[in-house]
C-alpha cells in the first residue's frame, strides 16, 4: 500500500471509530493505478454482527440516478429515440403544456432545474408507477424552470417513467439491456422482492449476493412524513400539492426490522416496489468502480464506444452556471475543479477528479442501524486527501 493508501486507510478507520458508519468498501485509483481497495468494519451490527467482506452488495440509493437512469437516457439519446431538449410533454402528454410546464425538458430533469419539488411522500397513499406518474405530472412547480437547482427525486422518477414510455419496457429491462449488460456490471441490479433472506455466516458463500444491512425500520422517513402532514394541515404547501394526514401515515405498514436487499428509500420500497429512476439499485464497490472507469475513459469501454465523447463532455460540464448549485447532466460538479460525482443517502459516493486523475468509490452503511450525521464532513476530508 502506498503512503496515500495508508492515509486513506486511516481515514476510513477513523470514520468507523467516530461512529460515522459501521463499515465500508472503498476503491481509489490514481492515474489508473490502484491506491486503495479494501473493506472495513461491519456489514451489520443489529440484530447480529457480520464483518464487511469483499464482494458484498450495497443499497447504493441515489447513485441509481447516475448509474442506471442517466446512462439509460444517454443511450436512448444515442439511439435517436429521445432528445434532451424537446419538451417532456412530447413523450408524456399527461405532463401538460400549460405555462412554464411546456418548457421543461429532459435536460431540466437531469440538472434538477425543472421546478419540481425535492421530495413528496407519495408512498403513504400511492402504490403503483402509474399513480406516481400521474401525481408528478399534476404536482405544482415550486419555481420557474432553469432559475434554481433543487435536487429532486421526483424529476428522476419521472425520467424513469419517460424511459418506460419510450421503450415500452420495464425500467429493469431497459437498464439491463442499455447499461448493466454492455458495461459488464454483473453484480448490479434492482431487487423488487420485499423479503430477501439473509443467510447464516456458514452458508453465505453458497447463495449469491450477500447484502449489507441498512436501517432498522424507517424512523427518519416516518418523521419526515409527520412533518409533511403538518405542512398539509396548516396550509404551508402550494395549492394542489400532494396531501396526506397523520391518519394516512398511521395506516401504512411501516417496516420495523433491519433491511437487507430491500431498498431503504420509502418511495421506492413502499410505493414503487423496489424499482425507480431515483433509487433502488444495488451494487458492489467493484461494479461501481468499473462504471466510473467508463467516464474516466471518455465513454470508451474495452476499446468500444459506449457513449460518444461530445455527449460525455455535455454530461460532465457545468450546465447550471449562474445558479445556486453546479450540476452537469445527472452529476454534481465541484466548484473549484472539474471533478464530478454523486452521493447516495445510505452513505455511498462515486467521484472522478480529472485534474489529479483520481477515481474514488466509497460505499458505507451509515444508515445502519439508524441514520448518523457526519458523512458529509468525513467525505470532504477523504476527498481532499484522495484528490491532492
Amino acid at each position: 500500500m502506498t503512503n496515500l493508501g495508508d492515509r486513506l486507510h486511516s481515514l476510513v478507520r477513523a470514520g468507523i471509530e467516530q461512529g460515522v458508519f459501521p463499515g465500508a468498501a472503498v476503491s481509489v485509483r490514481k492515474k489508473g493505478q490502484l491506491v486503495l481497495n479494501d473493506t472495513f468494519g461491519h456489514a451489520e451490527i443489529v440484530p447480529k454482527v457480520r464483518a464487511m467482506r469483499a464482494g458484498m452488495t450495497f443499497d447504493i440509493a441515489s447513485l441509481t440516478k447516475v448509474m442506471a437512469t442517466l446512462p439509460a437516457v444517454l443511450r436512448t439519446v444515442r439511439a435517436g429515440k429521445v432528445s434532451l431538449d424537446r419538451p417532456i410533454a412530447d413523450y408524456l402528454p399527461e405532463w401538460g403544456a400549460e405555462g412554464s410546464r411546456r418548457a421543461v425538458t429532459l435536460t431540466h430533469l437531469l440538472t434538477h432545474t425543472s421546478g419540481l419539488p425535492a421530495w413528496r411522500p407519495y408512498y403513504v397513499r400511492l402504490h403503483t408507477a402509474e399513480e406516481y406518474c400521474r401525481q408528478i405530472c399534476r404536482e405544482p412547480l415550486e419555481y420557474e424552470p432553469c432559475t434554481r437547482v433543487v435536487y429532486s427525486d421526483l424529476g428522476m422518477q419521472l425520467a424513469g417513467f419517460l424511459l418506460e414510455r419510450i421503450w415500452q419496457k420495464s425500467l429493469v429491462e431497459i437498464c439491463s439491456q442499455l447499461v448493466f449488460e454492455p458495461l459488464e456490471l454483473s453484480a448490479t441490479g434492482f431487487y423488487a422482492q420485499h423479503d430477501v433472506p439473509v443467510p447464516s455466516t456458514s452458508k453465505e458463500s453458497q447463495i449469491g449476493p450477500i447484502f449489507v444491512a441498512t436501517e432498522v425500520g424507517n424512523v427518519l422517513e416516518h418523521g419526515m412524513c409527520m412533518e409533511y402532514a403538518e405542512k398539509c394541515r396548516t396550509g404551508m404547501l402550494p395549492e394542489g400539492a400532494f396531501f396526506i394526514t397523520e391518519q394516512d401515515i398511521a395506516a401504512l405498514a411501516w417496516r420495523t426490522a433491519t433491511s437487507y436487499g430491500t431498498v431503504n428509500d420509502g418511495n421506492c420500497y413502499y410505493g414503487l416496489h423496489g424499482i425507480s429512476g431515483h433509487a433502488g439499485l444495488f451494487s458492489t464497490v467493484e461494479d461501481v468502480a468499473r462504471y466510473l472507469a467508463m467516464w474516466r475513459e471518455g465513454g470508451q469501454v474495452g476499446g468500444q464506444t459506449y457513449l460518444d465523447r461530445d455527449l460525455v463532455s455535455l454530461v460532465v460540464s457545468n450546465r447550471t452556471k449562474g445558479l445556486n448549485l453546479a450540476r452537469g447532466l445527472g452529476f454534481e460538479i465541484a466548484y473549484k475543479s472539474n471533478a464530478f460525482g454523486h452521493t447516495g443517502f445510505t452513505g455511498t459516493s462515486l467521484w472522478y477528479d480529472p485534474e489529479s486523475d483520481t477515481e474514488a468509490v466509497v460505499l458505507t452503511n451509515r444508515v445502519h442501524p439508524q441514520v448518523k450525521a457526519g458523512i458529509v464532513d468525513w467525505r470532504r476530508t477523504f476527498h481532499s486527501v484522495a484528490f491532492e
